[in-house]
């Protein structure tokens, strides 16, 4: 999946903020980045520049997520800060993202495939802001608050961590709902490793590299059977899997797949130019799961949805 010359000088172009096609236009400005259309505007900070790309192919999808402001006859959404947003689709309280937002479609398309009921323990690798992990939650519990069934949100990057607190405790305010989180990195093994740390999407275990100036720092790491055991779990019903590279090692876990048969989504990246959707298949099938692509909604990464067999 090389990335070809066209694609290349359209990134550059982007970048330097000259680019204009379709309707869209990119200024690069002293702080962020405008991608307009029409009259509406979606602020980027430059250090997310790689996120340009995505708000470009995926203008709508970024623009609808959230409710605009309207300022001198202009619809202006920001993301190039952490900021509080009201989020279409989700009417329970604001959300902080730490960039670009989680969006409700994705998310959709996870419950529809997990099938999550009252008693669902479900596992969110890779919870950003907590968005998603609160619709899981929302999901099992709509028809009982006391519904047995929970969510534990895993994320390794701080300021996302903050932002996910935030979230999950306002939740927890207006719902009297908990979610339990860890501060890791899920790997293939336990202990502290270097992490690229961005505060947005692309945040990773120094696997994609996507953001050149993440800061490089050391979390901890556990792997999915030493997570169970933290959090004393008996089942585990669901996992979201959303780790930017590393799902490339995380499911050789002899261990976890011995006590634990989940259903698991998993969005699939390009490292060095290859999509990690092979690792995953080949882990996974050992322990006798069939897995299938589906098309994401507002992204080109497709989702593997893996069931093992009964």
């Amino acid at each position: 999946m090389l990335e070809s010359i066209c694609e290349k000088v359209k990134r550059f172009l982007c970048l330097c903020g000259c680019y204009a096609a379709n309707d869209i236009k990119i200024c690069k400005k002293s702080n962020c980045y405008e991608i307009i259309k029409g009259d509406k505007i979606i602020k980027l900070s430059l250090k997310h520049g790689a996120y340009v790309f995505d708000v470009l192919d995926n203008f709508d999808y970024y623009f609808e997520a959230v409710e605009p402001d309207f300022y001198n006859g202009q619809y202006i959404i920001d993301y190039s800060v952490p900021a509080f947003h009201k989020v279409r689709g989700y009417d329970i309280h604001e959300i902080i993202f730490p960039s670009i937002p989680e969006l409700i479609e994705t998310a959709e398309q996870y419950l529809e495939f997990a099938q999550l009921n009252e008693n669902s323990v479900i596992l969110d690798l890779g919870a950003y802001s907590g968005l998603t992990s609160i619709l899981f939650d929302y999901n099992i519990s709509k028809n009982d608050n006391k519904a047995k069934g929970k969510v534990i949100s895993v994320e390794p990057d701080l300021v996302n961590l903050s932002c996910l607190i935030q979230n999950i405790s306002e939740y927890k305010y207006k719902t009297n709902r908990n979610i339990e989180y860890a501060f890791a990195a899920v790997s293939d093994t336990n202990g502290r490793q270097v992490f690229l740390s961005d505060g947005a999407m692309g945040a990773n275990s120094n696997y994609s590299g996507v953001f050149r100036n993440a800061n490089k720092v050391e979390v901890p790491a556990m792997t999915l059977s030493a997570l169970a055991k933290r959090f004393n779990l008996d089942k585990i019903d669901f996992i979201k899997c959303d780790i930017e590279g590393a799902e490339k090692i995380i499911f050789n876990d002899d261990e976890f797949f011995n006590q634990y048969s989940p259903k698991i989504i998993v969005e699939v990246h390009n490292i060095n130019c290859e999509l990690t959707t092979n690792d995953v298949i080949g882990a996974l099938q050992k322990y006798g799961y069939t897995c299938e692509l589906i098309n994401q909604n507002g992204s080109k990464l497709p989702l593997l949805g893996c069931i093992k067999k009964q």
